[in-house]
């Protein structure tokens, strides 16, 4: 069975990219509100709203494939979840944290190298991991 861990990290932009940030998590925040506004209440399937939207919103929001993708099936979700609960489905607002691909993690350090895709550029950013444990550490604590 293949166990899953968990770390919580501390993320250090500086000032330039937290705005950048900033930006990207309102342009993929207006994607999602543009595919939940311009399609079908009622379709769920990420699939077919990527086929109805994908391009415009890539291209009207500046967003990499990756985001597109992921705004699509944000809204199917959401929309599925608000379905159960009998609730329309409420504004996106810019607070999603899933944009954010870690990108070469070492274990020996427990520094991981963040690449944030922003509708004006691409930058990476550190994130500080663990009070100086290494991955291996905490691998092995989980299995003891």
């Amino acid at each position: 069975m293949k166990q899953v861990l968990t770390i919580v990290a501390k993320l250090q932009p500086t000032p330039e990219q937290a705005s950048k940030m900033d930006a990207t998590l309102q342009a993929f925040a207006d994607a999602c509100n543009y595919v939940n506004d311009n399609t079908d209440p009622k379709l769920t399937n990420k699939i077919t709203l990527q086929a109805l939207t994908y391009q415009t919103i890539k291209e009207k929001y500046a967003l990499v494939a990756n985001m597109a993708v992921r705004a699509c099936a944000r809204v199917g979700a959401n929309r599925k979840t608000a379905k159960l609960k009998g609730k329309p489905v409420k504004k996106f607002a810019p607070t999603s944290r899933q944009i954010f691909q870690g990108q070469g993690f070492s274990p020996e350090t427990c520094v991981e190298r963040h690449k944030i895709y922003s509708p004006s550029s691409e930058t990476g950013f550190a994130t500080v991991v663990g009070a100086g444990e290494t991955l291996s550490n905490l691998a092995q604590s989980q299995h003891q």
